[in-house]
């Protein structure tokens, strides 16, 4: 899914969620013939709903100029949402390229403010609030795909990290082990050495 394929830092989630919504849970598929049989097959099996993206027919450039211009002149904007994730793999740039862009701005009432002198352009707050001509979305924050992801791979860095500080402080007890039976060694013998003496 297009997920997958997307990494944002945990201060940009919520408004990467919120803004491309159902978009993150597309399946990539070869070509328009592979969606249209995804589709039937949803139909036929009462599934529900999906949605494909077939990377044969996707776009490779993604022109958000005047967005970005706005985005420019705009004293509260933050940047443009495509700022703020980085889309990886073969397809990176077709993915990137189908996916919407907006503003982002800190909060709901900036976005408010931006929608008053731009008129409906697209806008979406760190929290999730988005504002697409006249709608405005926001409530209660849910988990989406993004956080869960970044999490895992999260856990997975610190445990690589601790296992890779375990392997080390090993490696220190056996050579302070090895040291200590050394150093035990030779008392011994010094031992020895003082009773052959007396």
């Amino acid at each position: 899914v297009v997920a997958d394929a997307i990494e944002t830092g945990s201060e940009h989630e919520r408004a990467l969620e919120a803004f491309l919504g159902d978009r993150l849970q597309a399946v990539l598929v070869p070509d328009a013939e592979q969606a249209r049989r995804g589709i039937r097959w949803l139909q036929a099996s009462g599934a529900g709903r999906g949605a494909f993206l077939p990377l044969a027919s996707a776009r490779t450039r993604h022109d958000c100029g005047p967005l970005r211009e706005i985005a420019r002149q705009e004293p509260k904007s933050l940047g443009l949402l495509s700022d703020f994730y980085r889309v990886g793999g073969a397809h990176a740039d077709r993915i990137r390229a189908s996916l919407p862009d907006a503003i982002v701005v800190a909060t709901l009432e900036d976005a408010l403010d931006v929608a008053s002198r731009q008129g409906p352009v697209a806008v979406v707050t760190l929290e999730g609030e988005t504002l697409r001509g006249a709608m405005v979305e926001g409530g209660r924050d849910v988990k989406g795909l993004l956080a869960p992801r970044r999490e895992v791979k999260e856990v997975a860095a610190r445990q690589e990290e601790m296992e890779g500080r375990l392997l080390a402080l090993r490696a220190a007890a056996a050579e302070t082990a090895g040291i200590a039976s050394a150093a035990a060694a030779e008392a011994r013998a010094t031992v020895r050495i003082v009773q052959k003496g007396d």
